[in-house]
Parts: structure tokens; sequence; C-alpha cells
């Protein structure tokens, strides 16, 4: 049995064409995902850079934190003292000697 040499060249051209075609295709699918793969890798660089930047906020922010909890820390503490002088004051006995005179001041000074 002979084959036909036109039969044959087209059979031969339809796989060379089916063949480019897919080449065409595994190449386009290949620079899609290439395309894919760099924009994930710069979408992943700029979540990273905004985590640092998260980071550094947070720390920042911690820092911020400590200071207004020592701050606090120190305006309760004056408090205190301010609070142990003024009884000092409250109790010394100057204080209960002049008991009389800012009673009468008092009574003198023009109501509201």
């Amino acid at each position: 049995m002979s084959s036909d040499p036109r039969s044959d060249r087209f059979v031969e051209q339809a796989l060379n064409d089916e063949v480019s075609r897919l080449r065409r295709d595994h190449l386009g699918a290949l620079r899609s995902a290439t395309a894919r793969e760099r924009a994930a890798d710069e979408r992943a660089a700029a979540l990273e850079a905004q985590l640092r930047g998260a980071d550094e906020s947070r720390r920042r922010l911690e820092e911020a934190l400590a200071d207004v909890q020592r701050r606090v820390r120190e305006a309760e503490e004056h408090g205190v003292r301010l609070r142990a002088e003024l009884d000092d004051v409250y109790a010394s006995r100057s204080w209960r000697l002049t008991r009389g005179l800012r009673s009468a001041s008092e009574r003198l000074r023009p109501g509201p």
C-alpha cells in the first residue's frame, strides 16, 4: 500500500501547524506566568516594606507609651509629695495659730 505524497505533506503540514500553535501557546503561558511571578514578587516586596514600616511605627508607639507611663508615674509621685507637704502645713503649729486670722479674713471679704 502506498501513501499519497500530497496526503503525507498535508498531514505533515497539519502536524507542523499544530506544533507551532502549541509552542506559541506554551510561550504565551510562560510569558504570562513570568509576568504574574514578577507582579507577585513586586507585591511581596511592597508588603515587606509596609510591614517594616508598621514594625517601626509600633516601636515608636511603644516608646511613646513608655514615656507617657513614666510621666504619669512622675506626676502621681509629685502629687503624693505635694499632698504630704499640704498635710504638713495643715498639721503645723502656725496653721493652727493663724486659724482665727483666716476666719476673720474670710468674714471680711465681700461675697460673690
